[in-house]
């Protein structure tokens, strides 16, 4: 409640600084004659805003660095939509009115005129458009994901920790629960003490010293490694660089490419590991890509078969198993191997599914509310204006035009604004949804125009029956009575 509180006071410093200075002459003129505050009041202002905004994505984001490109982030949307609604406001005062008609005409005059509140409604619709859409096509894109991220032929139900003389009785339980494509590995526990040479503490030390995004790596040097051992590669694995077991004279092991990069090694480097207090040295003539969707076992480093069939290890074993098969095959493992725990794929993808839909509800709703904020400021510019507005509708109808066409008219305006906020708003929410589904989830990004479609056209819908709503009272309003005052 304090952070919301807080925020909401950034936003009105900026506003707030029109009390400045307040001369009576210019209070009954502030409609035609906006407040205005020393330049250097706004310029602080507006520094407090962004420091702000900065401070509490800070304290929910917990990295300075994250917290800079949220909030440039926001400041670049706003600052683009900021210029589509003055580039809208100028040509509506700059184009030539006789070129279209009535309808039009008075749309692109009404929204040129002071105190139309056409800049707070187009940002705010424009980013709440925004908001909305990116979530909408992200979410479906993931559950997309999710929904296909088994393959048909992939395992459904892991075995963990099977020890060496289970092997063959759990490999015979799953041939009798009629599982399909079993795989048993071998997984070895190891800690990585020193490559070529050099202490992994020194390497440490040496990468705390560069910048944060080189740091976050640090992990692949003090993590607990797992490694298995395999004569060739199972099809979700792919020779990237090097040649499989080609040293004869030297134990090799396999990197996964990026955990290589991560690592900072390439071909040639000898990696030493400490295997229950015994080194063993490994060195690595082989790089791999991995396809880790296939939800094979899979593994960053795999060593030549016969290295470490000494060492301390437990099984890892994956089969494809019927869904209604496997709560037998659970109660049977519990009796015959209690130390072996059954994870099942299936619920485990179902729960993250749900788990995502639960966040983007939760995203959908607070971007609800920043479509509700744009078409509050719409309506509350349009209700500020109501006697205006109600002497306009009484001179048009006197004037004779009819009921349907004061309508018309005041629709139009308000199509205009609903029109480039949704604009502004489809387009940003392409770019940003683009963005984040190839570069950050590295997913293809596979946008429909149907959905941007059908955003684009619900924004320019509300922004269109809030500014009537608000109008309506002015539009009942009999000419007479308004005519007279």
């Amino acid at each position: 409640m304090a952070l919301g509180v807080g925020v909401a006071v950034l936003f009105a410093l900026p506003a707030l600084t029109a009390v400045w200075r307040v001369p009576p002459a210019l209070v009954l003129r502030s409609e035609a004659a906006p407040l205005a505050a020393p330049r250097s009041v706004r310029w602080i202002a507006l520094l407090v805003l962004v420091a702000g905004l900065f401070g509490s994505a800070w304290i929910q984001g917990d990295r300075a660095s994250y917290a800079a490109w949220f909030t440039g982030g926001l400041a670049v949307l706003g600052l683009l939509l900021w210029l589509g609604a003055r580039g809208l406001i100028r040509t509506a005062a700059a184009v030539p009115r006789g070129r279209f008609g009535p309808y039009v005409a008075h749309g692109l005059a009404a929204l040129a005129r002071p105190g139309a509140g056409t800049v707070g409604a187009i940002v705010a619709l424009g980013l709440g458009t925004l908001v909305v859409l990116t979530m909408a096509v992200v979410e479906r894109r993931l559950e997309s994901e999710l929904r296909d991220a088994l393959p048909d032929d992939a395992p459904s139900i892991y075995l963990v920790d099977v020890q060496p003389d289970q092997e063959e009785g759990v490999a015979r339980m799953l041939t009798e629960a009629g599982a399909s494509n079993q795989t048993i590995v071998p997984v070895i526990m190891a800690r990585l003490s020193a490559i070529d040479g050099v202490p992994v503490s020194t390497l440490v030390e040496e990468r705390e010293r560069r910048p944060r995004d080189e740091r976050r790596s640090r992990w692949r040097l003090t993590r607990e490694q797992r490694l298995t051992t395999m004569r060739e590669l199972p099809e979700s694995n792919r020779l990237r660089a090097g040649t499989l077991w080609s040293d004869p004279e030297r134990d090799e092991v396999s990197l996964e490419s990026e955990f290589a990069e991560g690592l900072g090694v390439g071909l040639g480097p000898t990696l030493t590991f400490d295997v229950q207090g015994v080194p063993i040295e490994l060195l690595v003539t082989s790089l791999r890509t991995v396809e880790w969707e296939s939800f094979s076992p899979n593994f960053f480093l795999v060593a030549e078969p016969g290295v470490l069939d000494d060492a301390p290890q437990i099984r890892l074993a994956a089969a494809k198993v019927d869904a209604e098969r496997e709560d037998a095959l659970q109660n049977a493992l519990v009796e015959a191997y209690p130390n072996v725990t059954l994870l099942r794929i299936r619920s485990i993808l179902d729960k993250v599914r749900g788990l995502l839909e639960k966040i983007a509800l939760g995203v959908r709703f607070l971007g609800g509310f920043t479509v509700l904020a744009g078409l509050a400021i719409l309506a509350g510019s349009v209700g500020a204006t109501q006697l205006r507005r109600a002497r306009e509708a009484a001179l048009l109808k006197t004037l004779g035009v009819t009921r349907r066409g004061v309508w018309t008219l005041m629709a139009t305006e308000f199509a205009l604004s609903g029109l480039v906020a949704s604009v502004l708003g489809v387009v940003g929410s392409y770019a940003l949804s683009w963005g984040f589904l190839e570069e950050v989830l590295e997913l293809e990004p596979e946008l429909r125009a149907w959905v941007f479609l059908v955003g684009g056209v619900g924004t320019l819908g509300l922004a269109i029956a809030a500014g009537l709503a608000t109008s309506l009272r002015a539009l009942r309003a009999r000419p007479v009575e308004t005519l007279r005052g």
